[in-house]
């Protein structure tokens, strides 16, 4: 295969300043590297079905000591007999931070600066974790946000290792500098910033009313809210495709409020009856609920829908979802935002109607309920946990991580009908630890009868291959790169970066022609974004190149320069990437 190179540089400019630095940062190994990419974790072909599993005990701590006679696997109920086992270990977090440690005193960092080093660019054999934590900024509160924001930073400064390959993503963001993998904490601080609340979501329930306004009142509130929760599916299916190119086993991290995957307003109209019955009022909103859960059901369809493909995704990819309720310990209770539930009032205007008020309070418990299932739901189907009803947001994200330090890889042989559609579409997983039932075993809920082999897309052309170099989170090696940017600032031409690629001349490869000499072409192919993902300059060229043997020894000594001029709009953060081709 050709020699494909990828290069990245993050730059921010302010007004006619240019900063701009590197460093290097110590690496962390580990004697037990995860799988590689042509071992993958999760895999389903016609001889081999294997399945990632996390064993933990009563307090969620790592269980390593199983040994594969103690494991029992079925398929659709029929026991499995167990053909492929390993246990794969990632580095603790003491050696970790035996190693932060020794990077401070090699550099003489003080404790007290909370100014991250630059990390070298890592490469794939080097990743130990890939962790992706997302926010639901569409569909949380404005609490819930800052619970987000919180956590987060303290993820990125007290938790992150050396060889963690993280992205912070929003549901609402597009592809910028911010919203990539990297392991740069500088670029995941700056991109959690960038998060803000929904002015449409202010509190992490609407407001109820004991008529609740015309049908297509809550129609509209019902599409809105799913449109909500589409996005942050549509989102989360985009990170996992980009997610399953990535090495090993990943993790996702979903900071959320919840979504109704099926709706139940029957549920929420008996709440009001035993009280109000024969009200008039209560006889309105009994048929506009009615209505509106006929008119709804294909919204909460395409909820269910997206779902499954989620999880199909996920499991196909390695990916374990972890869901965190970002409303922590709440208690459903009526808002001032409800309004009246009754026709009499106190003095000081509150409701005098308590029967009414436990109604309103029964119907958000179980709203709660309902859209608490959805984050159970998503963490269960992929093996991971889901957190709800708890302040600890952070212990939630180190016990999600904690699961990527360890985990077994189980196999077995399928039968003919796991994949014959005529009898079984979906293949259910059940898994056990025989005699040990104080340990918890978290798995995926089982997978599609479709090989991986028939969901493989074709094979990349030359320019879907420089694409995938320019967009992949590693750099790949086949030919030395050096990029170096000038800014500039003209009275004329603008503000500009003068940007210098070098290119090792002894990694390219020339023909002899006929006549001594020696012929050879590149590709170059590059994209300038700014902080939202806007591609603001592109350039993709083809050159050809004939030197005569003088020329040619002095480029295998000296290289190629190539010279590109990327005009800068506005200040800010911008990315420049580059992918070249021998």
């Amino acid at each position: 295969m050709k020699n494909v190179k990828n290069i990245k540089l993050v730059l921010s400019v302010m007004a006619a300043f240019l900063f701009f630095s590197s460093a290097a940062f110590a690496q962390q190994t580990s004697a037990t590297p995860p799988p590689s990419a042509d071992e993958d974790v999760v895999k389903i072909s016609t001889t081999l079905i294997q399945v990632d599993v996390s064993v933990t005990d009563k307090d969620g701590k790592q269980v390593t000591d199983v040994k594969p006679e103690e494991f029992e696997i079925f398929e659709n109920g029929s026991k499995q007999k167990i053909t492929n086992f390993s246990y794969i270990s990632v580095p603790t977090r003491t050696n970790v931070e035996a190693t932060r440690s020794e990077i401070r005193a090699k550099n003489k960092i003080d404790k007290t600066n909370h100014i991250p080093p630059v990390p070298t660019k890592l490469k794939p054999n080097e990743v130990r974790r890939t962790i992706a934590l997302v926010v639901d900024d569409l569909g949380i509160s404005f609490a819930g946000n800052k619970h987000a924001k919180d956590t987060l930073k303290r993820f990125v400064n007290e938790q992150m290792q050396p060889n963690d390959l993280v992205a912070i993503i929003r549901a609402s963001g597009g592809s910028g500098v911010f919203q990539q993998f990297t392991s740069d904490k500088r670029l995941l601080l700056a991109s959690i910033d960038k998060i803000k609340p929904n002015v449409f979501k202010v509190n992490s329930f609407v407001p109820l009313s004991n008529v609740g306004g015309a049908a297509g009142e809550a129609q509209a509130l019902a599409r809105r809210e799913a449109d909500y929760a589409l996005g942050t599916l549509g989102a989360m299916n985009f990170l996992i495709k980009s997610m399953g190119k990535l090495p090993g086993r990943k993790a996702i991290i979903l900071f959320s409020e919840g979504f109704i995957l099926q709706d139940n307003p029957a549920r929420r109209l008996a709440a009001g009856r035993s009280s109000t019955a024969g009200n008039a009022a209560e006889t309105l909103r009994t048929d506009v609920l009615r209505s509106v859960e006929t008119d709804n059901r294909q919204v909460y369809e395409e909820i269910g829908s997206a779902s499954k493909i989620l999880i199909e995704s996920a499991n196909r990819a390695s990916i374990v979802i972890n869901t965190i309720d970002t409303r922590g310990l709440f208690e459903p209770m009526k808002n001032a935002d409800d309004g009246d539930f009754s026709s009499g009032q106190t003095a000081d205007g509150f409701s005098s109607n308590a029967a009414a008020i436990g109604d309103v309070v029964t119907a958000r418990r179980n709203l709660l309920f309902d859209t608490q299932s959805s984050l159970i739901y998503l963490s269960e189907e992929t093996g991971g946990r889901a957190f709800l009803n708890n302040n600890g947001f952070f212990t939630a994200v180190q016990k999600s991580i904690d699961d990527q330090n360890g985990y077994y890889l189980l196999g077995y042989q399928p039968d003919d009908e796991t994949f014959d559609a005529q009898k079984r579409k979906f293949n259910k997983f059940e898994i056990r630890v025989k005699n040990r039932p104080d340990l918890k075993v978290r798995y995926r809920s089982g997978f599609f009868g479709v090989t991986d082999e028939k969901l493989q897309p074709k094979a990349a052309t030359a320019g879907q291959q420089l694409s995938e170099a320019l967009f992949s989170p590693f750099d790949a090696d086949g030919i030395d790169l050096t990029l170096t940017p000038i800014f500039t600032n003209h009275d004329k031409s603008g503000k500009y970066l003068n940007t210098l690629l070098h290119v090792a001349g002894k990694d390219l490869t020339f023909e002899t022609e006929s006549n001594g000499s020696r012929k050879g072409s590149f590709e170059v192919f590059g994209i300038t974004l700014d902080a939202s993902g806007k591609i603001i300059n592109r350039v993709a060229k083809t050159y050809s190149l004939n030197l005569k043997e003088e020329s040619y020894q002095k480029m295998l000594e000296k290289g190629l320069v190539y010279m590109m001029n990327v005009p800068i709009k506005k200040a800010g953060a911008h990315q420049l990437k580059i992918a070249f081709r021998d």
